[in-house]
């Protein structure tokens, strides 16, 4: 079907906009696929333990959106499980294609730790504030998490 579409391009705008949400449909899973491609043992764990929390924060957003509290609850107490095991999960010689870990994480360990650290604690405050669903401290707290990721990735991820 593939190559139909290909050898005959759609004439209508619907058709086209099939085409495209096809195309769409088959970046967003192929891109993560070829992300992980070739990833083996402790690598493989690591990044698709980061995946899986990235998908748990858009879970969190949409929650969040909705004031669904105790869904954002109960989706941090579980990224608290991973929290805590991150810095583990980064063993020495396991600085290896295709892993996206900047050498900063092995040069660096103490630092790396205290922002694994900051990760961990955010989310436990994130799952206090979702537990008295007070929505201003929520937004603080979800927003803490973000920028503790969004501050490892900039000092420990690969650029």
């Amino acid at each position: 079907m593939f190559e139909m579409l290909m050898t005959k391009p759609p004439k209508t705008k619907a058709g086209r906009r099939a085409l495209s949400a096809i195309a769409i449909t088959l970046c967003c899973i192929t891109a993560p696929l070829s992300a992980h491609q070739g990833a083996t043992g402790i690598v493989k764990e690591r990044m698709d333990a980061f995946s899986q929390s990235r998908n748990q924060m858009r879970e969190m957003g949409r929650a969040l959106q909705n004031d669904q509290f105790e869904e954002m609850a109960e989706i941090s107490a579980d990224m608290q499980i991973w929290a805590k095991d991150i810095v583990n999960a980064f063993p020495d010689g396991s600085q290896i294609a295709p892993s996206e870990a900047g050498d900063s994480i092995w040069e660096d360990s103490e630092g790396f730790a205290k922002a694994a650290f900051l990760y961990e604690s955010s989310l436990i405050k994130l799952n206090q504030a979702a537990l008295s669903a007070d929505r201003e401290a929520v937004i603080t707290a979800y927003s803490a998490v973000g920028q503790a990721c969004q501050s490892c990735h900039r000092s420990y991820r690969q650029r």
